[in-house]
C-alpha cells in the first residue's frame, strides 16, 4: 500500500503523469549510479520521488515545489545536505520559499556581451581577457558542464562516465526525448533543452547511506529545430545553466507519493 504524506506538496498534472492505476510512472529522470547492488531498490525510489515534481506541459523540473517537499519530509531516511563549493566564483545558492534545501546554480552565458573567452590551461579553462558573444562547440560546453559537476559541485562520479553520458544524451536527442529525461522548448530561433538526472554514489562512513545529487542541466542555443540531432562539433551561442541539490539517503527509503 502506498502511504500518502500530506506535508509533501503535489505538482499539477500529477494524475496525467501516472495514467491508470497500477501502471509504473514514466521515467522523468536519468540516473548514473555508483552504488552496491543492495542499495539499487532505494536508489530507484529517489528517482520516483524527484519525478513527481516534473511538470508535463511544458515539461520541466519544478525546483520551487521539490525543495519544500524535501524540507517538509519528516523521515530521517532522506535529508538535504549543504554543498561545499569551496568559494568557487559564479556559484549561486538559491533561496527557495518554504525550504532550507541548499539548491546551487551555476551559469555560463557565451552569448553575453561580457562573456569571457577561455583557453585550456594546465589546471583547466583559463580566461584570456577577451570578452563578447562567441560561438563554441557543444563538445566544449559539455566539457565545462563535466568540470563544473565534478570540480565545483564535488559530484563523486568519474568524469569519463559523466562525459560519455552527457554526449550521448545531447547528440541523440530523439532517443533522449523518448526516454523521458530530456525536454525542449523553442522561441524563434532559440531552443532550450532541460536534461534531468540524479548522480548517486556511496558515502564515506555508512554502508547503508548514499549521496544523491539531483541535477537539472539546461542548454540554450540559437537553433530552431529540436528534432535535429546535435553533433559534438556543432557550434552556436550557448547559454548553460546547472542546478543541483544534494540528498543523503538511507537504505529503505520509499517515495512518499
Amino acid at each position: 500500500m502506498v502511504q500518502m504524506f500530506p506535508t509533501i506538496p503535489s505538482v499539477p498534472d500529477l494524475s496525467r503523469a501516472f495514467g491508470k492505476a497500477g501502471e509504473q510512472p514514466p521515467t522523468h529522470f536519468d540516473s548514473l549510479d555508483k552504488l552496491p547492488e543492495d542499495l539499487a531498490p532505494t536508489a530507484m525510489q529517489v528517482n520516483a520521488f524527484t519525478g513527481h515534481y516534473v511538470h508535463l506541459d511544458p515539461k520541466y523540473f519544478d525546483w520551487d515545489a521539490f525543495a519544500p517537499a524535501v524540507t517538509q519530509y519528516h523521515g530521517g531516511d532522506l535529508v538535504g545536505v549543504s554543498i561545499d563549493t569551496k568559494g568557487a566564483s559564479g556559484v549561486k545558492h538559491c533561496k527557495i520559499k518554504d525550504s532550507d534545501l541548499d539548491v546551487v546554480e551555476v551559469e555560463r552565458d557565451d552569448n553575453a556581451t561580457d562573456a569571457p573567452d577561455f583557453i585550456m590551461g594546465p589546471m583547466g579553462p583559463m580566461p584570456t581577457g577577451r570578452t563578447g558573444p562567441k560561438e563554441i562547440s557543444l563538445d566544449s560546453v559539455l566539457g565545462w558542464v563535466v568540470d563544473t559537476l565534478t570540480d565545483t559541485l564535488q559530484i563523486k562520479v568519474p568524469k569519463s562516465e559523466i562525459s560519455t553520458t552527457l554526449t550521448n544524451v545531447f547528440t541523440n536527442l530523439e532517443w533522449s526525448h523518448s526516454s523521458g529525461w530530456i525536454s525542449s522548448t523553442s522561441s524563434g530561433s532559440n531552443t532550450a533543452w532541460e536534461y534531468r538526472t540524479v548522480y548517486k554514489y556511496a558515502g564515506d562512513e555508512h554502508s547503508d547511506k548514499f549521496q544523491s545529487m539531483v541535477t537539472s542541466i539546461v542548454l540554450s542555443a540559437d537553433v530552431s529545430k529540436t528534432s535535429n540531432f546535435v553533433a559534438a562539433a556543432t557550434k552556436s551561442h550557448f547559454n548553460s545553466r546547472i542546478k543541483v541539490a544534494k540528498l543523503e539517503v538511507t537504505k529503505g527509503f520509499k517515495s512518499p507519493m
